[in-house]
């Protein structure tokens, strides 16, 4: 995005979006919070007086199925094959990759972020 520019661009990039960034979790995080707190705790209360049914044992049979696949999902799906530990890995080194190859806009971003919180 912006490797390629002057410092003091991306550091004005950085801060540009950090700002924003900073500015939108002030402005909807309350909210985001409250709706997402409040949904669950209606849930827990449908579920505790009998409105809401969950089959647990096709819950743990599904979780069986996604630990360890057949032999005839694995060769359907290839993305089957790729071990959540490897996928991880393979994110976290491009999430790497890409801040060391954007410092300062990565540093431009934190930095007006954390100003913005304050």
């Amino acid at each position: 995005m912006a490797s390629g520019l002057h410092i003091l661009k991306q550091l004005g990039i950085g801060g540009g979006l950090g700002t924003c960034a900073a500015y939108l979790i002030q402005r909807f995080g309350k909210i985001v919070i409250t709706a997402f707190g409040g949904g669950t705790l209606i849930m827990a209360m449908a579920y505790k007086r009998g409105y809401v049914e969950v089959n647990w044992t096709e819950v743990y049979e599904a979780l069986k199925r996604q630990q360890c696949p057949s032999e005839e999902d694995s060769r359907d799906n290839s993305f089957q094959n790729l071990r959540y530990e490897d996928w991880t890995a393979e994110k976290i080194e491009r999430v790497k990759n890409w801040i060391s190859n954007h410092s300062y806009t990565v540093a431009g971003f934190v930095g007006a972020f954390m100003f913005r919180l304050m």
